[in-house]
């Protein structure tokens, strides 16, 4: 029943405080032309001020080499995706790296923009993609001291031999130094960003779920009425026909109106009551079992296919009852009506890193990828005509707003394992 192998989707939401998804080639674009403007312009000052002749060729092919690279991704129309700001910052650093070692090697001082392509590359895209740009961004910085034209002595320069050894030492605790703080800075600004950008997507989910509650109880309220007085109708002539003898096809097909009015009505309960009136719900201490148990009765007929295999004993959990039942029964309800007809569902409960987990494991056929990368959307489902695609968006935006997370692991043909993580503590 368990799957040994799948996908995993982290509901909780991987990510970064300003992604690369934000962050438009216009502004990109934007940030090159001023950083060769200002290349340009110091080249120019250096020679004006100071008189100093610099490789002027080499330096123009490689900052216009730098201006050809910023139209062609200008053309790119849309947001710029994390590859290609990746991409973009570790060009930008070879050519840093071309300009640092035409105009004194490690000895330029304006080796510290490295720190500007790791920064953004922090900021901007995943860690696996920082990471490059600090590794290669040292070794250039590295390779300054084996290819390099040393500063004129006007600018303060000096050849880096045998005859200059603690002026050479100097610099290469430099470059130390750099890799040290460039590492730090990715690590550090790279948490800082994910941390955020979880937090801004959990206050979106939150905010989303509060209209979704709004909606739901303006749909309950102007459609619930015409319903009941469907039913009603729908009902007296039910009986009005069958004492006149009516045929079994038209008793039929009121018995149908009635059927498809009550599953009208359980829609807006679920939209009603599971979109949460979390709002004004106090944690409260309450024995985890017995929280299970009630979990498993709001399924009614379902609840007999649980199999409820282990849960610590005497274990208390301080959470708004309703809210976490709501979550945890809709978990649970996916699971059964995913499993084939007559076949258990399991339900493990431990305690774990100073909170609860809770394992959810059904024998289903599964889910593929495409399915996995959109689980939890709003109003997308795999069962069109049985449900609304909210069930696992309202349980995911509980468990989040009780602090806690959801991982889902499934495999084609292999059943799904949905694992949640909930604070023994809330509020």
């Amino acid at each position: 029943m368990k799957p040994q192998s799948g996908d995993v989707r982290h509901l909780a939401a991987p990510a970064l405080a300003v992604s690369a998804e934000h962050l438009s080639v216009r502004e990109l674009t934007r940030l090159r032309w001023l950083a060769i403007a200002a290349q340009a312009i110091t080249i120019v000052a250096v020679d004006a001020v100071w008189g100093v002749a610099l490789p002027t060729i080499p330096l123009l092919v490689i900052l216009g080499s730098a201006a050809v690279t910023n139209v062609v991704l200008s053309r790119r129309a849309g947001l710029a995706s994390q590859r290609l700001v990746a991409l973009t910052l570790l060009v930008d650093v070879a050519l840093l790296t071309g300009v640092l070692a035409l105009t004194g090697g490690p000895a330029n001082p304006f080796s510290v923009l490295y720190l500007v392509h790791v920064m953004l590359a922090a900021i901007v895209t995943t860690s696996r993609w920082t990471w490059a740009v600090v590794a290669m961004s040292s070794a250039g910085f590295g390779l300054l001291f084996l290819v390099s034209v040393p500063l004129p002595p006007e600018l303060g320069g000096h050849a880096m031999d045998m005859e200059h050894r603690p002026y050479s030492a100097h610099l290469q605790g430099m470059w130390l130094a750099y890799t040290l703080v460039a590492a730090v800075i990715a690590g550090f600004v790279s948490r800082l960003s994910t941390a955020l950008r979880q937090e801004r997507e959990t206050r979106s989910r939150a905010s989303r779920l509060l209209g979704l509650a709004t909606l739901a109880a303006g749909a309950a309220h102007e459609i619930g009425n015409p319903l009941a007085t469907i039913r009603v109708a729908a009902s007296e002539l039910k009986n009005d026909l069958a004492a006149a003898g009516a045929s079994h096809e038209i008793l039929d097909d009121l018995n149908l109106i009635d059927a498809e009015v009550n599953r009208a009505h359980d829609v807006l309960d679920r939209m009603s009551v599971g979109a949460g009136e979390l709002a004004g719900e106090y944690p409260v201490a309450t024995d985890l079992a017995q929280l299970l148990t009630e979990t498993i009765r709001q399924l009614g007929p379902l609840g007999a296919r649980v199999d409820i295999a282990e849960i610590p004993a005497g274990q208390t959990v301080r959470w708004p009852v309703q809210a976490a039942t709501q979550a945890l029964s809709q978990l649970v309800r996916n699971a059964v009506e995913a499993s084939p007809a007559g076949t258990p569902v399991q339900c493990f409960a431990r305690i774990a890193a100073e909170g609860v987990e809770i394992e959810v494991l059904d024998c289903g056929n599964g889910m593929t990828r495409e399915v996995l990368d959109r689980i939890g959307e709003p109003f997308f489902t795999t069962r069109p005509h049985q449900g609304t695609g909210l069930g696992m968006f309202i349980a995911r935006s509980l468990i989040e707003h009780l602090g806690g997370r959801i991982a889902i692991c499934s495999s084609v043909g292999k059943g799904t394992r949905v694992s949640v993580w909930l604070p023994a503590g809330v509020g």
